[in-house]
């Protein structure tokens, strides 16, 4: 009986451990970021702050400047961010377009960002996800 309390005990923490992208408000931290237009690799901290399906927050800064962006269509579905899997989120806000693609791999975790004005990529930067907070 001890053993299978301690087995259930185990399991129930397992479930709580595993954070879905698409429902759970979670903060991705960046260790620093590179340009893929540039090719220059910058080691500034920032943060992503997504609330489900809803909106993204990208803050710089340690806070001190926060862009909110609107999620209006998503790509995909990543029920577990402790497995392999992405997602791509449009985004809109602060009189951009683009698109916020969340990913793990066997490489690591990763976010690319991109805003584009017309046809024109302005923005496209990669970073490394060095952890993720569920809030």
């Amino acid at each position: 009986m001890k053993t299978l309390s301690i087995f259930i005990l185990c399991l129930t923490g397992y479930f709580l451990q595993a954070q879905s992208v698409t429902t759970q408000t979670l903060r991705w931290n960046a260790s620093g970021f590179k340009d893929l237009v540039s090719g220059e690799t910058v080691a500034v901290a920032s943060q992503f702050v997504t609330y489900g399906q809803q909106q993204v927050e990208w803050v710089q800064g340690n806070g001190s400047f926060i862009s909110t962006y609107t999620i209006t269509s998503v790509t995909g579905s990543w029920a577990n961010v402790n497995n392999d899997g992405s997602i791509v989120y449009n985004i809109a806000g602060n009189e951009l377009t683009g698109q916020l693609t969340f990913a793990r791999t066997t490489t690591g975790i990763l976010v690319q960002l991109t805003f584009t004005s017309g046809t024109t990529s302005t923005i496209q930067h990669s970073y490394t996800i060095t952890s993720i907070d569920t809030l």
